[in-house]
């Protein structure tokens, strides 16, 4: 699989670890930023136990967190939710912008195998489309 960074966490010593419990923390990466005076910490992604522990099991979450200009800490992408029984959720906390295309053309050509699930926004029409079976003939406005 190749190079890898590893960061493993549990409770207790190295030599004696114990079993994580859910809401610990397992690891975070953390951005920041010299504003003049002091760094300050402005983005982090971090991974944390979101449920049950049993054998071989350890469910979590991501939050990915940034600072907005007023100096505001949110979390405008979560994947997998608190006590989530579907780990594969995404949350996503705050608007977001589809993919753009002038028209069905420009679509067709950009993607042209889709699949079922897929958003986009066609400025032609002012319509958001979403892909019902997977074909070029799949695309269906939004209304």
């Amino acid at each position: 699989e190749g190079p890898r960074l590893l960061m493993r966490r549990s409770r207790g010593t190295e030599a004696t670890p114990l079993s994580v419990s859910s809401g610990d923390s397992l690891h975070r990466i953390v951005f920041g930023g010299y504003d003049g005076s002091g760094f300050v910490d402005t983005a982090t992604i971090k991974a944390s136990v979101e449920g049950a522990i049993s054998t071989g099991v350890v469910p979590t979450k991501l939050e990915f967190k940034t600072t907005d200009s007023t100096g505001t800490v949110n979390t405008p992408l979560t994947l997998g939710t608190e006590n989530s029984v579907n780990a594969n959720k995404l949350s996503v906390n705050t608007s977001f912008k589809l993919p753009i295309y002038a028209d069905s053309t420009a679509r067709d050509t950009d993607i042209a195998s889709p699949e079922a699930g897929m958003m986009v926004f066609l400025t032609g029409t002012s319509k958001a489309q979403v892909n019902t079976d997977g074909t070029t003939g799949g695309w269906v406005d939004l209304h």
